[in-house]
């Protein structure tokens, strides 16, 4: 499944985060939809960006079980191998479109996201999980 298939869950009024409320029904919604992706360790910084590859390395392929260097087009140019969703190493371009997507589904269904102290998209699930056991202010 690529990423351009994953459309940012739009969730319904009730389940969208205002203040907190309601923040037991948008947890659960934000951990159904980010499992159902196989994301989850965005969301829980499990899965750490990987260093860039310098421009002039070879694209090299990370498996579970080996080490392989990736498939080269008809022109004798090394593609790149997209990861699944839910590997551990994916390269560091895959990384940024899945933790954005991860962070964009969290404030796009936070009602008011300043207000809830996300500031910095990064952060967003730590500082709601804060907010949502009464540790912050």
């Amino acid at each position: 499944m690529s990423m351009n298939a994953l459309a940012i869950p739009n969730f319904t009024e009730e389940k969208r985060l205002d203040g907190r409320k309601n923040w037991p029904a948008f947890k659960q919604e934000v951990l159904l939809q980010v499992r159902a992706k196989g994301l989850l360790g965005y969301l829980h910084n499990d899965i750490q960006r990987p260093m860039p590859r310098p421009s002039t390395s070879p694209v090299i392929v990370v498996t579970d079980t080996d080490t392989q260097s990736a498939p080269e087009n008809a022109l004798g140019q090394q593609q790149p191998v997209i990861t699944p969703l839910w590997s551990m190493k994916p390269s560091p371009e895959e990384w940024d479109a899945r933790d954005r997507y991860v962070a964009s589904g969290i404030i796009l269904n936070t009602l008011d996201p300043v207000g809830v102290g996300i500031d910095e998209h990064r952060d967003a699930w730590f500082i709601l999980v804060l907010c949502g056991l009464g540790l912050r202010p």
